[in-house]
């Protein structure tokens, strides 16, 4: 069993192939409001998880998401393959700028499994673009000691489901005082200030 510790206000970068997991992983172990997707950006901006056309837009709106939520202490969990240096590195920028520790979960998938899953969703993006996924991983696993991360895990394949995340430190919600609910409801418009 492999055991993950991430400290509540960090970084955790999910790294895998498409249809390694990491949506799934992330579901598992960390809040919706913690996780931020790049497909889910996508989405948000032109109404599907397949527009490439907007991809420059969603990542400009990941970063954003996940910078705001760091630059405030919270968790933030990145959903995307992360398999590229440059990924990577502009990630860790986001992270360091804001102060916060950075954790990877490298998911290590073969590509027979990947090619399987990847068939078996809606949003499919070919065999070849998993084969170039699973090349970018094996260059990404040899690369990661040397990038400066407080903690970086590798789960094979067979060791995803037994391993477990420990958050500690997570910052609980903060709770809406009355006159934090009268001022939204007088001037919604206005920040209320804690």
């Amino acid at each position: 069993m492999t055991d993950i510790v991430v400290p509540g206000n960090a970084l955790v970068v999910l790294l895998g192939p498409a249809g390694s997991g990491k949506s799934t992983f992330a579901r598992r172990w960390f809040s919706e409001t913690e996780v931020v997707s790049s497909d889910r950006c996508r989405a948000m901006i032109a109404d599907s998880e397949m527009d490439i056309s907007v991809s420059a837009r969603a990542f400009a709106l990941f970063n954003d998401i996940l910078r705001h939520r760091l630059e405030i202490g919270r968790l933030a969990v990145a959903d995307s393959t992360a398999l590229t240096t440059l990924a990577r590195r502009d990630l860790r920028t986001t992270a360091r700028r804001a102060g916060a520790p950075v954790v990877v979960v490298a998911l290590d998938v073969s590509l027979r499994t990947c090619t399987a899953r990847d068939a078996a969703r809606e949003r499919i993006v070919g065999e070849q673009v998993v084969a170039r996924h699973v090349a970018l991983l094996r260059d990404a696993l040899r690369a990661l000691p040397r990038e400066g991360y407080q903690a970086w895990h590798r789960l094979r394949e067979e060791e995803i489901d037994d391993a477990v995340v420990r958050v500690e430190g997570r910052r609980p919600p903060v709770p809406v005082t009355p006159e934090m609910q009268e001022a939204y409801v007088r001037e919604p418009w206005r920040r209320v200030s804690r």
